[in-house]
């Protein structure tokens, strides 16, 4: 999944997202990342985006799960994509209905495959936050909680507050390893 943005370490970020890329080692949500901060917010019963890119056509279903604990458990699947990894290609997407029922300030979307020609399965999952439609539209949350363990902290943040893309964040920390580089 590439949209909403998923959790991600930094050494994953600097080897160009292998790890979201790879079938899962962890579960429930492919790395052993914790829930971090809320990246994307949504209201009740919004029509939602989901991208995401497959770099090994192995054909399967794709499903949209929601975790409303905020601890990764008791998934719900809240979507089905039949055929969704037929193709190699980057630019996959589906819209999702979420519920005017279903609110939660700490939320976890899980994307996951599990496709017909491989034993393994893919999962990523994201940090979201789902109002009620009657509040506002919130941006990204700058509070960082959990960053001490490889979560998105303020530094993956653009000054405007919304999320860095994967190309301007690896950018960033690979700027960031040049520089303490050259200071030794």
């Amino acid at each position: 999944m590439t949209l909403p943005n998923i959790r991600l370490t930094k050494d994953d970020v600097e080897n160009n997202f292998q790890d979201a890329r790879s079938p899962a080692k962890h579960y429930p949500c492919g790395t052993n990342l914790s829930p971090g901060t809320v990246l994307t917010k949504y209201t009740t019963n919004q029509t939602v985006n989901i991208q995401w890119e497959i770099t090994n056509a192995l054909g399967g279903t794709c499903f949209v799960d929601l975790s409303t604990t905020g601890k990764d458990t008791d998934f719900k699947t809240i979507s089905t994509i039949d055929n969704c990894a037929d193709k190699v290609g980057k630019n996959f997407q589906a819209d999702v209905k979420l519920t005017e029922d279903t609110s939660c300030e700490r939320c976890t979307l899980r994307f996951r495959w599990i496709p017909k020609l491989s034993e393994d399965v893919y999962l990523n999952c994201a940090d979201i936050s789902i109002l009620p439609a009657n509040k506002s539209r919130l941006n990204v949350q700058k509070r960082c909680r959990g960053c001490g363990s490889g979560g998105t902290s303020k530094r993956d943040l653009n000054s405007n507050g919304s999320l860095l893309n994967r190309k301007e964040l690896k950018k960033r920390l690979l700027k960031k390893r040049n520089l303490k580089k050259r200071s030794a």
